[in-house]
């Protein structure tokens, strides 16, 4: 009441009081005046996944007050925000280091796993495809046994599955290559040659075994023509070949022999 009477108009008293009636939830407009209840701390970013889900995806920029302000800033009770949107855009990884409700959270991290699956998938279908038309095939030609066979071998739920850890870095794409051309209960490939070697001066090097996985050669130790390597799987870049006398190798032999 002692507030009541010291403010000049009840715009006035409202601003004051809703601090202490409201320590934990902001209220802001939106352009069209209807007005969204969000926690404190939150952001255009939490503003616009509590609109709907496709336009927190889409969000680009924002206004604040008819201003443009940073997608981070957190928004203060009575401001109006504008959420500015584009076809195609897709959710930036660092929101999650700013966003505080948990819709815009868990929406963020769900296209983010969405969309990394979809990369893999694309290099491990590239990579398997390559690797099975060394063997002269296609996997439209395998038998949908056969391939259902290679799949309950390599305990994965599915294909899907199977071709995303491909691109992962996971599996070789040469080994299941073979398991869907031979079967999946064919012996392993043989161990590929302990050296890197080269037929003549302008002939790429190679390694015997890989054909068909994504290989690159590292360059802490630059292995040469002749030197006995070693190969380790890295997620998403598939092998990557060292000296075997590379001191970034782990020393517990956890890397096979390439």
């Amino acid at each position: 009441m002692e507030m009541r009477e010291r403010a000049d108009d009840s715009l006035e008293f409202i601003e004051h009081v809703k601090v202490d009636l409201f320590p934990d939830e902001i209220y802001v407009f939106t352009p069209k005046g209807k007005i969204m209840e969000l926690p404190s701390g939150a952001t255009p970013v939490d503003f616009a996944y509590a609109i709907h889900t496709d336009i927190g995806n889409a969000t680009v920029a924002c206004r604040i007050n008819r201003n443009l302000s940073s997608l981070s800033q957190p928004l203060q009770s009575g401001q109006t925000v504008e959420v500015i949107t584009a076809p195609g855009a897709r959710p930036n990884p660092a929101w999650l280091s700013f966003v505080v409700t948990g819709k815009a959270r868990s929406s963020i991290r769900h296209v983010l796993k969405h969309q990394k699956r979809a990369e893999s998938l694309e290099l491990g279908k590239t990579l398997l495809k390559k690797s099975l038309k060394g063997f002269g095939t296609r996997l439209a030609d395998i038998a949908d046994v056969q391939v259902q066979a290679v799949v309950n071998h390599n305990q994965v739920n599915s294909l899907d599955d199977l071709i995303a850890d491909i691109g992962l870095g996971n599996r070789m794409a040469y080994l299941v290559a073979r398991q869907l051309v031979t079967g999946a209960d064919s012996p392993p490939i043989a161990e590929v040659a302990e050296e890197v070697h080269g037929s003549g001066e302008h002939s790429p090097v190679t390694i015997r075994g890989t054909e068909g996985l994504l290989v690159r050669f590292a360059s802490c130790c630059k292995p040469i023509p002749g030197d006995p390597v070693v190969g380790m799987m890295d997620s998403g870049k598939g092998m990557v070949i060292h000296s075997d006398t590379c001191s970034r190798l782990p020393e517990d032999d956890e890397a096979g022999p390439a």
